[in-house]
């Protein structure tokens, strides 16, 4: 990627009613305590809503989930944004959703504080009776071994254990 380079003695006059910095930058959060942020060290905010973690805070363009973009864009997510905040500066509901964070590489003591638990096998039909059949071979899980497998959840990787929609189930 391009990084600008000032050039000593070549400088230039501009007037202008604006300005926009788009010379990829890293996003500073200092002053943003209490947002949610992604790995990429930028705000978490709802793709649908813009809300952010904190009530009454929309945040769009690269300080945001997908990080550095061009600037239609922020310009794109911004005009979104803006009617999204007239409906909630009018009292209309805008919810914001917690972010999905799944996490692959984890620390190797990152399992020793939980407990293992037996993995349950399906009962499955003998050979001899499957050689000339057309039964199913697998005979699935008994209601206590379907519970008891679920039960070894330790996480989906998502960090929402208290809040998670699956473990219902």
């Amino acid at each position: 990627r391009r990084r600008p380079e000032p050039i000593v003695g070549d400088t230039e006059m501009l007037y202008l009613d604006s300005a926009v910095m788009a010379i990829g930058q890293h996003p500073d959060l200092s002053g943003l305590d209490g947002l949610d942020t992604t790995k990429r060290n930028t705000i978490f905010a709802d793709e649908g809503t813009f809300r952010t973690s904190l009530d009454g805070v929309f945040a769009v363009g690269d300080i945001t989930n997908k990080g550095a973009d061009i600037a239609i864009s922020a310009i794109g997510e911004a005009q979104k944004a803006a009617v999204v905040i007239d409906r909630f500066l009018n009292g209309e509901s805008v919810k914001y959703k917690k972010p999905f964070r799944v996490e692959r590489e984890l620390p190797s003591d990152y399992f020793a504080r939980f407990e293992k638990a037996k993995r349950q096998t399906a009962d499955v039909l003998p050979a001899l009776e499957r050689k000339n059949s057309f039964k199913e071979v697998s005979m699935g899980f008994t209601e206590e071994q379907a519970k008891a497998e679920a039960m070894r959840c330790l996480e989906c990787g998502c960090h929402d254990f208290f809040d998670c929609k699956l473990i219902k189930y």
